[in-house]
């Protein structure tokens, strides 16, 4: 039997029905899903390196009212490259098209063209780093790709970001990353290493603001600094321990002459 919810009219009840058919009509219309089936991007790169990555696109089309897309993507590599395939439902190569520069539009992309998935391969040269960073290290983006139609906002299918350094920024990367290890050795070992610490933040500083000999030579410092902690917390602990112990033996050697001293009284005085 259907029941009016207690507290409302038979208009209210009405008016909520209509409210409900009018979310589930909203939540059954098919969105747009486009997918990245498969990518190949890396973590990182030198500074002036050629870079190739590729990234595949499919599920083109939740909707085959909606079946035309036109593919867009960014980058800030130089000397850039973008290679584009269309692809048929059988994997069958349709077309591709090679457009040089930081971006590149694709507006061959639609079910009446029969176009199933794309390919997307990009080949340029690393960038210049223009603001250092330690944690999180800094990074270039290699490529954003999204989709456009008349009339609506791009989507953003995906955004990929490398971190690129120069061979003396990694060196003193390095060392930073040694400074930062031993000085947790320390803390590590029951040692508080306040000056390995300040010495580790100067050397990060001083790697951000890009003097990176300053920062190598406070990295050194703080690694030294933390190493001399560690070393002796470790002495005190072992003083400690090796304390304890003749305390220990100490003891025992008392109570055994204690023991030997009443096992004589009852013949001293027979």
């Amino acid at each position: 039997m259907n029941r009016t919810p207690v507290g409302l009219g038979r208009a209210d009840s009405e008016r909520v029905a209509l409210l409900a058919i009018a979310l589930l009509l909203v939540a059954t219309v098919a969105v747009p899903a486009v997918g990245v089936a498969e990518a190949a991007v890396p973590d990182e790169r030198q500074v002036g390196a050629t870079l190739s990555a590729r990234v595949h696109f499919a599920d083109l089309y939740h909707d085959p009212t909606l079946g035309s897309w036109r593919l867009v993507g960014l980058t800030q590599l130089t000397d850039a490259t973008w290679t584009v395939t269309l692809y048929d439902v059988d994997g069958n190569q349709l077309g591709r098209q090679s457009l040089d520069g930081r971006s590149f539009a694709e507006d061959g992309v639609g079910l009446d063209a029969d176009v199933s998935e794309v390919g997307v391969r990009l080949v340029g040269r690393v960038p210049s780093v223009a603001d250092y960073r330690y944690d999180p290290p800094q990074t270039f983006q290699l490529a954003s790709v999204a989709v456009t139609r008349p009339g609506e906002t791009p989507t953003t299918l995906g955004t990929w970001r490398v971190h690129h350094f120069t061979a003396e920024s990694a060196a003193v990367a390095d060392a930073i990353d040694a400074a930062a290890a031993e000085t947790a050795a320390a803390r590590a070992a029951g040692a508080t290493p306040t000056e390995a610490e300040a010495s580790l933040a100067s050397a990060i500083d001083a790697y951000e603001r890009e003097d990176f000999a300053l920062a190598t030579t406070l990295a050194a410092a703080a690694e030294s600094q933390a190493t001399a902690a560690r070393e002796a917390a470790t002495t005190r602990r072992l003083a400690v321990s090796v304390g304890g112990t003749a305390v220990g033996l100490g003891l025992l050697g008392a109570f055994a002459v204690w023991y030997r001293r009443r096992r004589r009284l009852p013949s001293e005085h027979r």
